[in-house]
């Protein structure tokens, strides 16, 4: 006997539809976490959590409990084993360790935009790889001639890569009135940007070097290269080695969050299964599992043989996956709800002067940020665009105008994320000169975002 509260999903003809049994409870609680999974799943959500973390970190960082938002910030704790000690604030622990996530998923994705996406064909990646180039050129060229009389000069890093999450939030809000193709456009560079900022921070922000532990990360990223080659698919043995390669690099003075890339681009990309072999798999064991259910009529819980039918068929459905694409489903997610909003409350408290910002706003530093992002990324990217569609052959995406990617190269000039990284690798924390990038990068995405939504919604309109 069924409890009465347990029911069968029907169909119209009274023939049972699914078998799974429900109660009336759980009908109840996947109504209320409907409206709930949605809102996760959202692009607006992520970038509204982000903006709320800044928003609550700049209060707290300009409040009486600025000391309590401090000394969190430099909460230390860490890691001792044998005789090596590593210990760091929570700070360096979320920029060096939970980013080096953040970086492992842009990896990711940076692998399936030049296997499947729009970086396989010519013409259009063509585009975007010239736009990302001269939307990353621009920015560093203007904050260095704004900067080259001071000892600032260096960070002319900070104003070359797009803020994927805040970029994408905001196209997400014109989502009904925008081409799809725009926001491949925008996805694909700012993977790019990813990409050179990446590079920058690898080949120009990196002090010493110890040869002993870069020898070691060379191994273990052979290793893993190896594991890619023969077929090796399950996830544990790239885990463990990513950590480990993640330990050699952090050792080696590069900063770690490069192992997340170099991870990342060793995860295979190939099934086990193709396509025509998985659905014969799948027809043979659905046609097993019918005869056995009409023939016993029990449930999966009470007969074994359906249970090893169904675990069999979630065997193959596993093979007929990739691993680089179970591991983005995976990561996605808490790399946009925890890591990024993490990453913004940490970095995001900048303590400002409001009777001395009329005159901070005048400071190289300031003045070099936001002109490279709000005026050099948009006139870079803009003017390599038309340069290469009109005179190179490129292609933009379908019905994508030059307006649009006017507009969209504007919303490009938020750099929030690895902006604020690239500034902490530049500057000592306790340096002025941190809060006056800082102060500027929140500037300028400010101005960038706002104007950008602005011209694309008229833009969209017309």
């Amino acid at each position: 006997m069924l409890p009465e509260n347990m029911h069968f999903f029907h169909s119209a003809d009274g023939e049972e539809e699914r078998y799974r049994y429900i109660t009336t409870l759980e009908k109840r609680v996947d109504k209320l976490l409907l409206p709930y999974n949605s809102f996760i799943r959202n692009q607006v959500t992520s970038s509204s959590l982000l903006f709320i973390c800044i928003i609550i970190a700049l209060i707290l960082a300009n409040s009486p409990w600025a000391n309590y938002y401090e000394n969190f910030v430099n909460l230390s704790f860490g890691i001792h084993f044998s005789n090596h000690i590593f210990i760091a604030n929570l700070q360096h622990w979320v920029n060096d360790g939970l980013l080096a996530i953040f970086f492992f998923v842009v990896g990711l994705e940076i692998k399936q935009e030049l296997l499947v996406g729009v970086l396989r064909s010519y013409r259009r990646a063509i585009v975007i790889i010239c736009a990302a180039g001269g939307g990353m050129l621009l920015p560093a060229i203007i904050f260095y001639v704004c900067n080259h009389h001071n000892n600032a000069s260096h960070a002319w890093g900070i104003p070359m890569a797009t803020d994927t999450a805040f970029a994408l939030g905001i196209l997400m809000l014109l989502k009904k009135r925008i081409p799809q193709g725009l926001f491949t456009f925008l996805t694909a560079l700012a993977i790019i940007d990813d990409m050179g900022a990446v590079s920058v921070i690898a080949l120009y922000y990196t002090k010493h070097v110890d040869s002993y532990y870069l020898l070691s990360a060379c191994f273990i990223l052979s290793i893993l290269v190896l594991l890619n080659i023969i077929g090796v698919r399950k996830s544990l043995p790239y885990l463990i080695l990513g950590i480990i390669l993640w330990g050699a690099i952090l050792m080696s003075g590069i900063h770690a969050t490069i192992a997340g890339i170099l991870t990342a681009l060793t995860i295979p990309a190939r099934p086990k299964t193709g396509p025509r072999g998985f659905i014969r798999q799948v027809r043979n064991l659905l046609r097993r599992f019918e005869i056995k259910q009409v023939k016993t009529q029990r449930s999966v819980f009470a007969d074994s043989t359906q249970h090893a039918i169904v675990s069999e068929l979630e065997r193959f459905a596993k093979q007929a996956t990739t691993p680089l694409q179970r591991w983005k489903d995976i990561l996605d997610r808490p790399v946009i709800l925890v890591v990024l909003p993490l990453f913004a409350f940490i970095n995001a408290g900048v303590p400002i002067h409001f009777k001395q910002l009329g005159t901070e706003i005048q400071h190289p530093i300031i003045i070099g940020i936001i002109l490279g992002l709000v005026v050099g990324k948009t006139l870079g990217i803009f003017s390599v665009t038309w340069l290469m569609v009109k005179f190179a052959g490129g292609a933009l995406p379908p019905q994508v105008t030059f307006s649009h990617i006017a507009a969209t190269s504007l919303i490009c000039g938020i750099g929030f994320t690895m902006s604020m990284f690239v500034a902490n690798l530049s500057f000592p924390a306790e340096a002025p000169e941190l809060v006056l990038a800082k102060t500027g990068i929140l500037l300028a995405s400010c101005c960038a975002g706002l104007a950008g939504y602005c011209w694309l919604r008229l833009v969209s309109r017309q």
